[in-house]
């Protein structure tokens, strides 16, 4: 994940849930039982860590798991994140007291499409606005790097350096 979505994620946790209850970069899936009788359960989970996936964030709750994975751009990705994290759940030893509690789906992002809205209705995923001024800035510039005039200035910059020899 990028360092402007973790800020990105981070920020949206501590407004949606400024009483915490919830984690951040969390790994997901199984450990290895061999890991596990060798290294006992925390050590095995320490250990295995970097071969994880992580999800950008879980909120916990009596009531179940909320899943969430956000994204500024590139939206549909995180849909497909969504759909394996689920599946993984009641395979990660951290979830064991939520096995059999329900779970939400949620993306968060600062635009919605309407064919993101359809996938997500479709895969029963709740999407999750959220606007910051940040995300407008970096937006901005994302969108205007590929226009054609920006296109045409990054090339008329590339062919000057390389005529001054510095390419």
């Amino acid at each position: 994940m990028a360092e402007f979505e973790r800020r990105y994620i981070a920020d949206y946790m501590r407004e949606k849930w400024p009483r915490g209850g919830y984690g951040l970069n969390v790994p997901l899936g199984p450990i290895p039982e061999s890991l596990i009788q060798t290294e006992g359960l925390d050590g095995a989970i320490a250990k295995f860590r970097p071969w994880r996936p992580e999800i950008d964030a879980v909120y916990y709750s009596d009531a179940g798991l909320i899943l969430i994975e956000a994204k500024v751009f590139k939206t549909f990705d995180a849909i497909g994140k969504l759909r394996m994290y689920n599946d993984l759940v009641t395979t990660t030893p951290e979830f064991r007291p939520w096995y059999n509690k329900p779970i939400q789906l949620r993306l968060v992002t600062p635009r919605i499409t309407q064919a993101l809205q359809l996938m997500a209705n479709a895969l029963n995923i709740i999407v999750d606005v959220y606007l910051t001024d940040a995300v407008k800035e970096h937006a901005q510039h994302y969108e205007e790097y590929w226009t054609r005039e920006a296109t045409m200035a990054r090339q008329e910059r590339k062919a000057k350096m390389k005529a001054a020899g510095i390419v």
